[in-house]
């Protein structure tokens, strides 16, 4: 399907449509393809200025049910939607009080890292168009119980944009 429209402002178009199937009934489109993350819009710069997005991903090392005292690998990836390169990125990832500590595994080159109870990647840049992954490991507390759900989200953000927050990125400890 192609459609033409005028956009009156910006700095984003955001559009999201709806297709109905007989044999299904009604689904949001999803601009990304990962259901994991929830049906995504299709986010379009209308000028020429920078955008950020982000998204998170969670797998369990192990394999099979999260247990406590699993060690998590977050895949973080961060995209430059605009037309302009974004310079000094600041990726900040807040873990729960669940883990007992986390690490970066691999970062964007030039970036500076923290690690702790918030992990912080900060000083690098994304080219117009250009993606950075950034892969942290965290391991969960022992003794947490079956049942028990543990989110986490990353805030990003850049000098001259307002910061983004993902959706939260949850797993449930025995599922």
């Amino acid at each position: 399907v192609r459609f033409r429209a005028r956009v009156l402002r910006g700095p984003l178009a955001v559009n999201q449509g709806r297709v109905t199937l007989r044999q299904s009934g009604p689904e949001l489109t999803d601009a990304d393809g990962n259901d994991l993350n929830g049906d995504q819009p299709t986010i379009t710069p209308v000028n020429r200025t920078a955008h950020l997005t982000s998204t998170k991903e969670v797998t369990d090392i192990g394999g099979g049910s999260v247990q406590s005292g699993d060690d998590l690998v977050y895949t973080i990836t961060v995209r430059n939607d605009g037309a302009t390169t974004v310079e000094d990125i600041v990726v900040r990832d807040q873990l729960a009080d669940e883990f007992a500590r986390g690490q970066i595994l691999s970062a964007p080159v030039g970036a500076t890292i923290v690690d702790g109870d918030t992990i912080t990647i900060r000083g690098f840049a994304l080219p117009a168009g250009d993606t950075a992954i950034i892969v942290l490991g965290a391991r969960l507390n022992a003794g947490l119980t079956d049942g028990a759900v543990v989110c986490n989200r990353v805030t990003t953000s850049a000098q001259g944009l307002d910061a983004s927050t993902t959706e939260p990125v949850c797993i449930s400890i025995g599922a």
